[in-house]
């Protein structure tokens, strides 16, 4: 024997709207922004919750750690760049030459005498 409505109202709640069914929302209760989960007021945090909480903790931790390695990384490439360049120049500066052929003295003596004010200072 067939009941009519008793399998229409089968699966819908006590409250008459359908789809609300698993979440039974407690006086208080509030909904948080941030990643759209209830957050019930006054429970303590099951255990997979708090299990989850705690990696996404660690994710993000691992994830401002990779940022910071990153920058420090791209600044010390920089700077590699920077004393490479000024190597170079004056690489450059130690093989000109006068007319005659002769190395230029006037580059090293400058660079003699600011590693001498360097060493002082």
């Amino acid at each position: 024997m067939v009941q009519g409505n008793a399998d229409h109202n089968r699966g819908k709640q006590p409250g008459g709207e359908p789809g609300t069914h698993g979440e039974h929302l407690v006086p208080g209760a509030e909904r948080d922004g941030s990643n759209g989960r209830n957050i019930w007021a006054g429970r303590k945090l099951s255990r997979l919750q708090r299990l989850a909480q705690q990696v996404a903790e660690e994710k993000a931790e691992k994830q401002r750690a990779k940022e910071t390695a990153l920058k420090e990384r791209e600044e010390r490439i920089k700077q590699m760049a920077v004393a490479e360049k000024s190597r170079k120049e004056q690489k450059h500066l130690y093989f000109k030459r006068n007319a005659k052929g002769q190395p230029l003295m006037r580059y090293r003596m400058d660079k003699l005498l600011s590693q001498i004010q360097k060493t002082v200072q």
